[in-house]
């Protein structure tokens, strides 16, 4: 595609180009398209196209022998406040979570895409921009040496996606985004730590979120689709119990209801029924009335702010990444509840080993499970144990040098 006042290069140029060559060129073509307010092309064709991808996406899978299960929809078919701008938060397993997800999904979204690399120039690439997709740079990237460096020039490109994603949420159209970052390869961690720029997108827009959560078993997908989440209408102090509840009834394996698994699951997060605030000391404010939840960050109190669909992206970033995480978790244990039991004996010996073993091998050269550790949230509240335990190991080799002299 070329443009007025832009350097084009031609396709075959960029086909024998460097890689690093071509991912200079498009983030120059994102910023100059930022920069001179050009608007998003071929919306309605995009649209039109999404039935003819999805029936690509089902040969696809049919031919290559995996299988897609979805075991629940509970999004509203008709919403009270008529049709909203949509922000599919989607759980990243593997190699194929775009499919998954647009096979499940089914309604038309942009894809929120980051290191293209080599779908930059191939037919892969080519099928997303025919979907429509908002491209960044992570950043991160393996040198000649095997070691990963951090190309600062990317976090331009971060800021110019999230801003382009915000124009076209506003222009009323769906995004898929994968607020993890990465791939979990983690052993214990059912959703990993999330990126907050969802936090923007729903403070700067109309936009509603839907968490859509993918679990991997060898060649079989399982998808749930929960319910909305409206952060706009949403206030301090309550946890995502009562979203669990009114989606699935708190319906536990023995049908009576185990509203205690469920806060287990959930914590103390976020959102309380609308209660009258009243300020205190230092700038807080307070919750009054019987059914108040209290927070568990601040013992005794609890905190809210007025159901005026305004949100503090500052103010609120923390507890709706941790509500929408909660709540994508609670969707993660449920296609795993469905699992048969297995004995902790039966696991053989480097379970954990062939597992993203297996992920990995359906991954292209450049993305491997050594940059996913990079690319993924790192939260400095909670370190993983590998991070905790650096030091000790670093100790541990110093130790056993043999001593000088």
């Amino acid at each position: 595609m070329k443009r007025r006042g832009f350097p084009n290069k031609s396709r075959r140029e960029l086909k024998h180009a460097h890689i690093e060559d071509v991912k200079a060129y498009y983030r120059a073509w994102r910023k100059y398209e930022y920069e001179n307010h050009l608007p998003f092309r071929w919306v309605r064709m995009k649209d039109l196209f999404n039935p003819l991808l999805r029936l690509g996406v089902k040969i696809d899978r049919i031919l290559s022998g995996r299988k897609l299960e979805i075991l629940g929809d509970y999004r509203e078919k008709n919403p009270k406040d008529g049709k909203r701008p949509h922000i599919y938060a989607v759980s990243h397993v593997g190699r194929y979570d775009f499919e998954s997800a647009v096979e499940a999904v089914r309604d038309h979204a942009y894809f929120f895409y980051g290191d293209k690399e080599e779908a930059y120039r191939n037919f892969d690439g080519f099928l997303i921009e025919c979907n429509g997709a908002v491209t960044l740079e992570t950043g991160y990237y393996t040198d000649r040496e095997g070691e990963i460096r951090f190309n600062e020039q990317c976090l331009e490109d971060r800021h110019i996606a999230q801003e382009r994603a915000i124009a076209l949420l506003n222009r009323g159209q769906n995004l898929f985004l994968y607020p993890e970052g990465a791939w979990n390869l983690t052993p214990n961690l059912l959703i990993q730590p999330l990126f907050f720029g969802f936090v923007q997108m729903v403070a700067r827009t109309d936009a509603d979120i839907i968490p859509v959560v993918i679990e991997r078993f060898g060649k079989r997908y399982a998808v749930i689709i929960g319910r909305r989440i409206d952060f706009k209408r949403m206030t301090h102090g309550e946890s995502c119990l009562p979203y669990m509840q009114d989606v699935f009834g708190t319906q536990g394996r023995d049908g009576n209801g185990d509203a205690r698994a469920l806060r287990r699951v959930c914590g103390n997060t976020f959102a309380m029924s609308g209660q009258e605030c009243q300020s205190e000391q230092e700038g807080q404010t307070r919750c009054e009335g019987n059914d108040r939840t209290p927070d568990p960050e601040q013992e005794g109190q609890t905190h809210c702010v007025k159901n005026d669909r305004t949100l503090d992206p500052e103010m609120d970033r923390d507890r709706m990444v941790r509500y929408l995480r909660d709540a994508m978790a609670t969707l993660k244990w449920m296609i795993l509840e469905r699992e048969p039991v297995c004995e902790r004996k039966t696991i053989p010996d480097g379970y954990e080993e062939a597992y993203v073993e297996d992920i990995m091998s359906e991954s292209e050269p450049y993305y491997t499970a050594k940059i996913i550790r990079y690319i993924r949230y790192r939260d400095r509240k909670h370190p993983s144990p590998d991070e905790v335990f650096l030091p000790l190991r670093a100790l541990s080799k110093w130790r056993d040098l043999p001593a000088s002299g």
